[in-house]
């Protein structure tokens, strides 16, 4: 019982640890937002925008790659939600403080809770950063308060893929590399 809290605390802090530093550059959001893709769909009734075919988004440092982007909106014409769909989707970000390296993440889907301030990478999600890795299932990062939770597929959960999850599929898991001499 004592190992296993310890395990428990171990993760939790090292997923603090590491969560702690995945911050964007403050210049990124003042940047243009570039969206590629082959096609796009736009229906402003509903307030959702459609890109698919090898979708490329850039600001500033932040880059996003995926086969399917579903942008909606607010009614004030405010982002609401983008969902980011790949085999994985990829994202990779230069913090504030270069020196901490940049942060790359995958998952089947990528998804940005706007009013949550949530980035949710969802099945065979990942985050790394200057050797350090967390892998899960699901990994939630609030980005306003630098705090991630991880969580393990349940068994009977459909995927974005598709498929249904196994009996403990996507158990986090972290590596830390040891402290540079």
């Amino acid at each position: 019982m004592i190992i296993r809290r310890s395990i428990k605390w171990f993760v939790l802090l090292a997923g603090a640890l590491f969560t702690a530093q995945l911050t964007a550059l403050q210049s990124d959001q003042e940047q243009p937002i570039e969206i590629e893709a082959d096609a796009a769909e736009l229906d402003d009734r509903t307030g959702i925008t459609v890109y698919s075919g090898n979708v490329i988004v850039i600001q500033g440092s932040m880059h996003l790659y995926g086969n399917k982007l579903t942008i909606t909106y607010n009614d004030d014409n405010s982002l609401k939600t983008a969902n980011m769909l790949g085999k994985p989707a990829k994202f990779r970000q230069m913090p504030d403080n270069k020196a901490q390296g940049e942060i790359k993440g995958k998952g089947i889907k990528i998804e940005y809770l706007a009013s949550e301030n949530i980035l949710r990478l969802t099945e065979e999600a990942e985050l790394v950063q200057k050797g350090k890795m967390f892998r899960a299932y699901k990994i939630d990062y609030d980005t306003e308060k630098s705090k991630m939770i991880a969580r393990k597929a349940v068994a009977g959960e459909v995927t974005p893929s598709g498929k249904t999850a196994a009996k403990n599929a996507g158990r986090i898991k972290v590596i830390l590399p040891p402290k540079q001499k």
